[in-house]
């Protein structure tokens, strides 16, 4: 178990600080050594709940603490958590894990009614077969825990350990399972197609917001009956024409895809058709490693459409070493954004300042460090970033804001850049419902 500490800012409603800094960790015992509070929670609480508006929540590890398993621990964490305000605690309970959610339920009667609907809200599936029957045969016995659930993540990998048999076992009674998440908002399904296939053709989610997952000819039509569905992963690898089967519905706001996908979408758009299209401003992540391949009819393509891409979202290192072909370029897109490894740093300026030459009307040009690693602001990096600022510029006039990957933004103000601190900003990744930018 981690401990957690959690620093909640105050501000007043002139948006001044109040000059108080308060924390709680459920798992700490003694305060004495970290108290800078000015009283005590329940006087803190009672004056400043009306002007009550929190900024932000910062997380970080703490080794002195103890354990919450003990009575004794799990008291205080009782005390000291009830007395706050509840927009408070939800923001403390989401940031445990989900073993220290089902400890903090046990504190009390408040805290479990607070626990519970955060511990069932999402469930990630990697874990032996064994112990996702049991998760399942709960879900379909307990209608009302059953609609608790809004994001449920199932991966067919290593991580769910155990044999095919046990598989064939469990996959029934998670058929059944599905089919009572009636509040179900974000489905990650990754199982074989066949099997995928046939597990989701009886079930219907009307609340479905976003999908994850392989899109092929034998499941394309799960789409076509759900229209809520507007933010899409469906990792497409293959060349045949799905635009048209995707049916009606509402608007993509996400889309992540094969190059090839987003053209042919692009390409068959009219705004009189019934089918689905590209919602104004919507983020589309590429992970196709070659989609310069398809950037001259990614940009023909758009520049013959209404549609305006606000983040488009490059991932790996190839994006930088494959240049975008000469004369081509598209207004149509607002923001850049370019995950990199550690170790491409300095190539990822150069293949941005070429795809600014592409994206003309770029506004804002963000870059971001691979999953796992962690992007240090090391003077050598600050001083190259900032000569290449002025070869931003030069490439797209448009460009107003960029945000570093060790966390810092860049404001470009009548003609200067000036240094920013890039503070909470959030990820829009639909399938990331708790992650921070950082």
């Amino acid at each position: 178990m981690r401990p957690v500490w959690v620093f909640f800012l105050i501000w007043d409603n002139a948006g001044e600080p109040l000059g108080f800094s308060d924390y709680c960790s459920l798992p700490q015992k003694n305060e004495a050594h970290h108290d800078h509070g000015s009283g005590d929670a329940k006087h803190w609480q009672s004056r400043l709940v009306p002007q009550l508006r929190l900024v932000h929540v910062v997380r970080c590890a703490c080794h002195r603490a103890e354990p919450l398993s003990t009575v004794k621990a799990m008291s205080v964490a009782r005390d000291r958590l009830c007395c706050l305000p509840d927009e408070l605690l939800l923001e403390v309970l989401d940031l445990l894990s989900r073993g220290d959610q089902a400890r903090a339920a046990r504190c009390s009667r408040h805290l479990y009614a607070r626990a519970v609907p955060l511990f069932w809200k999402t469930l990630h599936l990697r874990i032996p077969w064994p112990q996702a029957k049991r998760i399942c045969i709960t879900l379909r016995r307990n209608a009302s825990v059953a609609a608790l659930v809004q994001h449920f993540d199932l991966f067919s990998d290593t991580t769910l350990r155990g044999a095919w048999a046990d598989a064939l076992v469990v996959l029934p009674v998670l058929v059944s399972a599905l089919s009572k998440l009636v509040n179900l908002r974000v489905l990650v399904f990754h199982f074989g197609t066949k099997v995928q296939s046939g597990m989701l053709k009886q079930c219907i989610f009307p609340r479905l917001e976003s999908l994850k997952m392989a899109l092929t000819e034998q499941n394309v039509d799960f789409v076509a009956s759900h229209p809520t569905i507007t933010a899409l992963d469906s990792m497409h690898r293959s060349s045949w024409d799905i635009g048209r089967r995707l049916g009606t519905g509402c608007q993509l706001a996400y889309i992540s895809a094969h190059a090839a996908l987003l053209v042919d979408m692009l390409t068959n758009y009219d705004q009189r058709s019934p089918y689905r299209r590209l919602a104004y401003g919507c983020y589309v992540r590429l992970d196709d490693a070659f989609w310069t391949d398809h950037a001259r009819a990614l940009c023909t393509a758009l520049n013959n459409t209404d549609v305006r891409i606000g983040l488009l979202h490059l991932t790996g290192h190839l994006f930088v070493q494959r240049r975008v072909p000469g004369g081509v370029t598209t207004d149509r897109i607002d923001g850049l954004r370019l995950t990199f490894l550690r170790r491409h740093a300095y190539e990822c300026y150069d293949g941005a300042q070429n795809l600014l030459t592409m994206c003309i009307g770029v506004q804002t040009l963000e870059f971001e460090s691979a999953p796992g690693e962690v992007i240090d602001a090391t003077e050598a990096s600050v001083v190259y970033f900032r000569e290449t600022l002025s070869r931003f510029s030069r490439a797209c006039t448009t460009l107003h804001t960029v945000v570093t990957a060790w966390g810092r933004r860049w404001e470009k103000l009548d003609g200067t850049w000036i240094e920013l601190p890039a503070f909470g900003m959030k990820s829009v990744d639909p399938f990331l419902p708790r992650t921070f930018m950082v």
